[in-house]
């Protein structure tokens, strides 16, 4: 949920996934609306789409699980503009071998912008504006943590 009161909702599916956003009403209800969607894989990234987060700017953090099959897997975290809508291109893409995102799930953001990913059997931190094939400037690991699915920051 946004600051608006907005609720975002990641809807995964075989051909690629979407993003709704549901908007409150006058009258107290919520009203759907497509946000980002993934008619063209190459433009919007959205591939499977996992858990959400929204940034201290309003931004969109999407965890994109990607086709998990692949040799070299083409998972990432996807930024959208505040306010993106339709076939909306990220402005950001936090993605490639070195991020170490082979099996991304949950997502966190603090209020100083830094992504906190989690991955398997670990926690990777980005920092604030990350984007492209980048080490996470932190790994969170312990002998426990085996499966890492949603997570919180404050």
């Amino acid at each position: 949920m946004d600051s608006g009161q907005s609720i975002y909702i990641a809807e995964a599916n075989p051909d690629g996934g979407s993003v709704l956003v549901f908007v409150p009403t006058e009258a107290g209800q919520y009203e759907g609306q497509l946000t980002t969607t993934a008619p063209d894989l190459q433009i919007t990234g959205i591939n499977n789409p996992a858990h959400l987060a929204i940034g201290p700017n309003r931004q969109l953090f999407v965890v994109v699980r990607g086709t998990l099959q692949l040799a070299e897997p083409n998972a990432g975290v996807f930024v959208y503009a505040v306010g993106a809508t339709g076939n909306a291109a990220p402005i950001r893409v936090i993605r490639g071998p070195d991020t170490g995102l082979s099996a991304p799930y949950g997502i966190a953001v603090d209020g100083d912008g830094r992504t906190f990913v989690s991955n398997g059997d670990s926690v990777r931190v980005f920092l604030p504006g990350a984007s492209g094939n980048v080490f996470p400037d932190e790994i969170v690991s312990h002998f426990e943590i085996s499966n890492a699915g949603g997570l919180a920051v404050r």
